[in-house]
């Protein structure tokens, strides 16, 4: 059996090849896209087809975002951790969860208007014991 992939033609463009297994992406206002990693590496994709790894993080990557300032917050699962890229490529700690309930499986972050980032969290994703939880990072970092 065979079915329609699409009711009409599309033009589907590759922006990037040869990255190692990419997980989540974003796009930046000017088109810029940003793909994660498996090895921590945060590859830019510019829009004249410019590919280049800016940074890692030693972990794996999953879901990215990207705030007003141009810094990128990534889901670190190897890590456990939500980390912010900045522009020049800097990597640092945005968040591991609270002292009670620590990130396990970080996977998806999105901003709100006023610039809280909420993240998604599989937490016992191995034994699927409804751990999951979802965190809000407020733009102060509380």
């Amino acid at each position: 059996m065979s079915l329609p992939i699409m009711a009409s033609p599309r033009t589907v463009t590759m922006l990037g090849q040869d990255l190692d297994h990419p997980e989540g992406v974003c796009v930046a206002p000017d088109g810029t896209v940003y793909a994660g990693g498996e090895a921590g590496q945060v590859y830019r994709l510019a829009p004249d087809g410019t590919q280049t790894q800016i940074a890692s993080t030693g972990g794996f990557l999953l879901g990215l975002a990207l705030d007003g300032n141009g810094n990128l917050h990534a889901c670190d699962i190897k890590r456990r951790a939500v980390l912010r890229v900045a522009p020049d490529g800097a990597v640092s700690e945005r968040s591991w969860g609270t002292a009670g309930r620590p990130m396990e499986v970080p996977n998806f972050p999105v901003f709100d208007a006023g610039g809280s980032l909420f993240v998604s969290d599989s937490g016992d994703y191995w034994h699927n014991t409804g751990t999951g939880r979802v965190y809000v990072i407020r733009p102060d970092d509380t």
